[in-house]
Protein backbone atom coordinates (compact mmCIF):
# COMPACT_ATOMS: atom_id res chain seq x y z
CA UNK A 1 0.00 0.00 0.00
CA UNK A 2 1.54 3.33 -0.99
CA UNK A 3 0.28 6.55 0.83
CA UNK A 4 -0.05 9.45 -1.12
CA UNK A 5 -1.13 12.65 0.31
CA UNK A 6 -4.26 12.39 -2.15
CA UNK A 7 -5.01 8.86 -0.07
CA UNK A 8 -3.75 11.04 3.33
CA UNK A 9 -6.93 13.79 2.02
CA UNK A 10 -9.00 11.29 1.70
CA UNK A 11 -8.65 9.43 5.26
CA UNK A 12 -9.22 12.63 6.95
CA UNK A 13 -12.31 13.40 4.98
CA UNK A 14 -13.29 9.55 5.79
CA UNK A 15 -12.54 10.36 9.73
CA UNK A 16 -13.83 13.63 9.39
CA UNK A 17 -17.56 12.23 8.23
CA UNK A 18 -17.63 9.13 10.45
CA UNK A 19 -16.95 11.74 13.60
CA UNK A 20 -19.51 14.01 12.28
CA UNK A 21 -22.26 11.36 12.10
CA UNK A 22 -21.17 9.79 15.20
CA UNK A 23 -21.72 13.04 16.70
CA UNK A 24 -25.01 13.70 15.20
CA UNK A 25 -25.86 10.26 17.06
CA UNK A 26 -24.74 11.34 20.37
CA UNK A 27 -27.11 14.29 20.25
CA UNK A 28 -30.40 13.75 22.25
CA UNK A 29 -33.90 13.80 20.39
CA UNK A 30 -33.99 17.36 21.00
CA UNK A 31 -31.31 18.59 19.55
CA UNK A 32 -31.49 16.62 17.14
CA UNK A 33 -34.91 17.86 16.21
CA UNK A 34 -33.60 21.11 15.86
CA UNK A 35 -30.77 20.82 14.05
CA UNK A 36 -33.05 19.32 11.14
CA UNK A 37 -35.75 22.12 11.81
CA UNK A 38 -34.64 24.30 8.58
CA UNK A 39 -34.58 21.77 6.61
CA UNK A 40 -38.13 20.98 7.87
CA UNK A 41 -39.35 24.34 6.95
CA UNK A 42 -37.55 24.77 3.84
CA UNK A 43 -39.50 21.42 2.56
CA UNK A 44 -42.83 22.49 3.84
CA UNK A 45 -42.42 25.80 2.08
CA UNK A 46 -41.22 23.52 -1.34
CA UNK A 47 -44.23 21.39 -0.98
CA UNK A 48 -47.21 24.70 -0.46
CA UNK A 49 -45.30 26.42 -3.11
CA UNK A 50 -45.72 23.41 -5.71
CA UNK A 51 -49.31 23.62 -4.42
CA UNK A 52 -48.99 20.06 -1.96
CA UNK A 53 -49.56 19.31 1.32
CA UNK A 54 -47.40 17.68 3.74
CA UNK A 55 -47.42 16.99 7.64
CA UNK A 56 -45.06 17.94 10.33
CA UNK A 57 -44.87 14.52 10.46
CA UNK A 58 -44.18 13.14 7.36
CA UNK A 59 -41.75 16.17 6.82
CA UNK A 60 -39.67 15.32 9.98
CA UNK A 61 -39.57 11.69 8.79
CA UNK A 62 -38.23 12.01 5.20
CA UNK A 63 -35.88 15.12 6.56
CA UNK A 64 -34.00 13.02 9.15
CA UNK A 65 -34.24 9.38 6.72
CA UNK A 66 -32.53 12.01 3.67
CA UNK A 67 -29.87 13.40 5.91
CA UNK A 68 -29.28 9.48 7.43
CA UNK A 69 -29.25 8.75 3.15
CA UNK A 70 -27.13 11.68 2.10
CA UNK A 71 -24.35 11.57 5.34
CA UNK A 72 -23.81 8.04 4.68
CA UNK A 73 -23.32 8.08 0.90
CA UNK A 74 -21.07 10.82 1.45
CA UNK A 75 -18.78 8.85 4.01
CA UNK A 76 -18.65 5.57 0.81
CA UNK A 77 -17.86 8.59 -1.68
CA UNK A 78 -14.36 9.63 0.43
CA UNK A 79 -14.01 5.67 1.90
CA UNK A 80 -14.64 4.21 -1.89
CA UNK A 81 -11.49 7.17 -2.88
CA UNK A 82 -9.46 6.54 -0.33
CA UNK A 83 -8.79 2.66 -1.03
CA UNK A 84 -8.89 4.21 -4.63
CA UNK A 85 -6.27 6.40 -3.76
CA UNK A 86 -4.04 4.28 -0.96
CA UNK A 87 -4.29 1.16 -3.03
CA UNK A 88 -4.00 1.90 -6.28
CA UNK A 89 -7.17 0.72 -7.57
CA UNK A 90 -9.15 3.37 -9.23
CA UNK A 91 -9.09 1.38 -12.20
CA UNK A 92 -10.50 -2.06 -10.78
CA UNK A 93 -14.16 -1.34 -10.84
CA UNK A 94 -16.15 -3.19 -8.63
CA UNK A 95 -12.72 -4.63 -6.56
CA UNK A 96 -12.33 -6.03 -3.22
CA UNK A 97 -11.93 -2.66 -2.07
CA UNK A 98 -15.33 -1.50 -2.97
CA UNK A 99 -16.53 -4.84 -1.23
CA UNK A 100 -14.14 -3.38 1.98
CA UNK A 101 -15.50 0.20 1.79
CA UNK A 102 -19.19 -0.99 1.50
CA UNK A 103 -18.26 -3.76 4.90
CA UNK A 104 -16.88 -0.78 6.73
CA UNK A 105 -19.41 1.43 5.97
CA UNK A 106 -22.04 -1.40 7.27
CA UNK A 107 -20.02 -1.29 10.57
CA UNK A 108 -20.53 2.58 10.82
CA UNK A 109 -23.96 2.18 10.31
CA UNK A 110 -24.33 -0.28 13.29
CA UNK A 111 -22.36 1.42 15.23
CA UNK A 112 -24.79 5.08 14.37
CA UNK A 113 -27.17 2.90 15.67
CA UNK A 114 -25.83 1.81 18.83
CA UNK A 115 -24.77 4.82 20.29
CA UNK A 116 -27.82 6.10 19.23
CA UNK A 117 -29.76 3.93 22.50
CA UNK A 118 -27.26 6.06 24.47
CA UNK A 119 -29.18 9.57 23.74
CA UNK A 120 -32.44 10.27 25.52
CA UNK A 121 -35.30 10.26 23.54
CA UNK A 122 -33.36 8.08 20.75
CA UNK A 123 -33.66 4.49 19.55
CA UNK A 124 -32.18 1.75 17.99
CA UNK A 125 -33.42 0.84 14.33
CA UNK A 126 -31.91 -2.30 12.31
CA UNK A 127 -34.35 -0.15 9.69
CA UNK A 128 -31.66 2.75 9.94
CA UNK A 129 -28.82 0.45 9.19
CA UNK A 130 -30.08 -0.76 6.42
CA UNK A 131 -31.00 2.47 5.33
CA UNK A 132 -27.50 4.35 5.82
CA UNK A 133 -25.94 1.00 4.53
CA UNK A 134 -27.97 1.95 1.15
CA UNK A 135 -26.84 5.72 1.07
CA UNK A 136 -23.12 4.20 1.45
CA UNK A 137 -23.31 1.96 -1.44
CA UNK A 138 -25.16 4.48 -3.65
CA UNK A 139 -22.30 7.46 -2.45
CA UNK A 140 -19.96 3.75 -3.25
CA UNK A 141 -21.46 3.24 -7.01
CA UNK A 142 -21.13 7.22 -8.01
CA UNK A 143 -17.54 6.86 -7.17
CA UNK A 144 -17.28 3.27 -9.13
CA UNK A 145 -19.09 5.11 -12.06
CA UNK A 146 -17.07 8.26 -11.88
CA UNK A 147 -13.67 6.00 -12.11
CA UNK A 148 -15.70 4.50 -15.31
CA UNK A 149 -15.89 7.18 -16.48
CA UNK A 150 -12.64 8.76 -15.98
CA UNK A 151 -10.85 5.54 -17.28
CA UNK A 152 -12.86 5.41 -20.19
CA UNK A 153 -12.30 9.00 -21.48
CA UNK A 154 -8.75 9.79 -19.90
CA UNK A 155 -6.76 6.49 -20.07
CA UNK A 156 -3.73 8.13 -18.53
CA UNK A 157 -5.27 9.52 -15.70
CA UNK A 158 -4.28 8.66 -12.67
Amino acid sequence: MKITRKAVVFLLLTVSVTAFIWHNSLQDAVNSREASKFFDLLLVQLVKFSGGTLSWREVDHFVRKLAHFTEFALLGMMLRSFFAAALNRGRQLLSRCTLLAVCLCAMVAGMDEYLQQFSPGRSCQLSDVALDSSGALMGILVVELLFYLLYRFLPTAD
